[in-house]
């Protein structure tokens, strides 16, 4: 699958959760229509995403609400929660974040820094 038409920071990695989050007052919040998941995604691998994806919203949010990460620097960073990655990028665009989300396996491909 080719980047155009997709969310995120188009990682190598599949299957992956891709979207372009919104940042305002702090927060950073997704919009369902601006994400996907691309690669064969079984439904646990579906049921576990749905798990993880809050709890790295929220720590994105933190890292905003603390001035680590703001929206106009082009900044990559990286969490993880157990086997999950999320790499997040504001990529200077003052109110968009972007980010992939996946399960770290071995032979995954990270993304490497714009």
């Amino acid at each position: 699958m080719g980047t155009i038409g997709s969310w995120g920071l188009h990682t190598q990695v599949q299957p992956r959760f891709g979207a372009r989050a919104i940042v305002e007052r702090s927060r950073v919040s997704l919009l369902w229509d601006r994400c996907g998941v691309y690669g064969d995604a079984d439904e646990q691998w579906l049921t576990d995403i749905d798990t993880v994806i809050p709890s790295f919203i929220e720590r994105l949010s933190k890292l905003f609400q603390q001035g680590e990460l703001l929206s106009d620097q082009d900044k990559l960073v990286t969490l993880q929660q157990g086997e999950w990655v999320c790499l997040a990028n504001p990529k200077a665009s003052y109110g968009y974040l972007y980010l992939d989300v996946y399960r770290q396996e071995c032979g995954n491909v990270q993304a490497t820094k714009r």
